[in-house]
């Protein structure tokens, strides 16, 4: 074959189109069908790095746009329990901060603010008693109960380990009176004449000096971490009110622009993330607190029985202080604002929508949580 034969021939094969092999592959037992295997080979996509827990909650932080782009995408109701169970964290490490550079006197009675005793005679308080760690006379202090004349008999025993009473009598309701005596233990409280069971109480406490516990040691932390203003129950029932309340806004200002909400789940998840800005909130309240220098507190300065002496101590120990001062700026609406800001990128991309309409949208939606929230609370 000539030199210009061969090369003819070697173009038509580059020509060829090459077919797909085939081969034969049995259907069940007695049928078979054509299977066409294809040339080219089958290449997966790179799967990428799926966590137990998403932290996209957290980038919302630091990169709120590229955070909200993927929240958007793929809603995930664990993140918002997280910043729920974080916001707890915070406000736990608040609560310590707080009681832990503040030394209080001492409560005799473990529940400290004590109902008087309605049934009767005797009308006496028989258990629940915080006994001091050396001899100390007992103050008391009732509330709505003294006629001028009645008294308040403590019983207990001495450092010798004898029996000891004393009868004292209180002349007004909301002062401190003390006994004579010093108590080593306390056993029984007798009152002259029974209470209501409603207002009337008592709180008993040191003297001569008054003992203080450590805020972090004494029967008051606790409870008020638990059920007290700013604790645990409180903190998490104002997280649910305030994500409820503020998302549903959104879902009402969104329908009133006419706009399309395709989930109102992913919705109330997308506005829950903001929320994050919360647990930041809490972490600068722990962090001032721990920086305050620790001061003593009265019963009757903790309790409110003397709430002049109560500020008179707090100013001359902490008012001068950068730190108080600090505390007592406006962080709430610091904070308000910066979810505010998150929610404009929040809208933004779950509604795919401009930027000029996420704001006006979001600012319309403040607007309104705050009416809501003011007349709630």
């Amino acid at each position: 074959m000539s030199e210009k034969g061969r090369r003819r021939k070697k173009t038509e094969k580059e020509g060829e189109v090459v077919e797909p092999k085939r081969r034969r592959a049995k259907k069940g037992k007695k049928e078979e069908e054509e299977v066409i295997e294809p040339l080219e080979e089958h290449v997966e996509e790179e799967g990428k790095k799926r966590y137990i827990i998403n932290l996209d909650f957290l980038r919302v932080l630091y990169s709120p746009v590229k955070a909200f782009q993927r929240i958007t995408e793929e809603p995930d109701i664990k993140g918002v329990l997280l910043i729920l169970a974080l916001t707890l964290l915070a406000t736990t490490g608040s609560s310590y901060a707080s009681f832990s550079h503040v030394n209080i006197g001492l409560s005799v009675l473990e529940n400290v603010a004590e109902y008087i005793p309605t049934t009767g005679p005797p009308y006496n308080i028989t258990e629940g008693f915080i006994n001091p760690s050396k001899p100390r006379l007992i103050t008391i202090c009732t509330f709505n109960w003294t006629r001028g004349s009645d008294s308040v008999t403590i019983y207990g025993k001495d450092d010798a380990g004898h029996d000891i009473k004393e009868e004292v009598v209180i002349a007004k309701n909301g002062t401190f009176y003390q006994t004579s005596k010093y108590f080593k233990t306390v056993t029984k409280v007798e009152f002259s004449h029974g209470g209501d069971g409603q207002i009337q109480s008592v709180i008993l406490g040191t003297g001569g000096p008054e003992e203080y516990v450590p805020g972090v040691e004494s029967n008051l932390f606790i409870p008020t971490l638990i059920q007290g203003q700013g604790g645990l129950v409180l903190s998490a029932l104002s997280f649910f009110i305030g994500w409820f309340i503020y998302a549903g806004v959104f879902w009402l200002v969104l329908k009133g622009f006419r706009e399309e909400i395709e989930s109102v789940g992913a919705l109330f998840i997308t506005m829950g993330s903001v929320f994050i800005t919360k647990v930041i909130e809490n972490v600068v309240y722990m962090s001032l607190l721990l920086a305050l220098p620790t001061i003593s507190l009265p019963l009757a300065a903790w309790t409110g029985v003397d709430s002049e002496l109560y500020n008179k101590i707090v100013q001359e120990n902490w008012g001068t202080t950068w730190v108080y001062q600090a505390l007592n700026i406006s962080w709430p609406w610091i904070f308000q604002a910066w979810i505010a800001l998150l929610s404009v990128v929040a809208v933004r991309f779950l509604f795919k929508t401009t930027w000029r309409k996420a704001v006006i949208i979001t600012v319309v939606a403040n607007v309104a949580y705050f009416l809501i929230r003011t007349l709630i609370i």
